[in-house]
């Protein structure tokens, strides 16, 4: 079974390059591929670089 490695906020922002405030926005607007557990975001890594590669050119 491979492992989905899960990424945070920070993780994100840095992967990125951009603020965690802007992180947070696009989590808001339902504009990034993300999972809420308990109040908390998280990113599955493999979705978010195929968000990537569909929607950042």
């Amino acid at each position: 079974m491979m492992e989905k490695r899960t990424m945070s906020v920070e993780d994100v922002a840095i992967y990125l390059g951009l603020h965690k405030d802007t992180i947070y926005d696009l989590v808001k607007e339902k504009k990034i591929p993300h999972i809420k557990i308990g109040g908390r975001i998280f990113f599955l890594e493999e979705v978010l670089e195929r968000w990537m590669m569909e929607n950042i050119r």
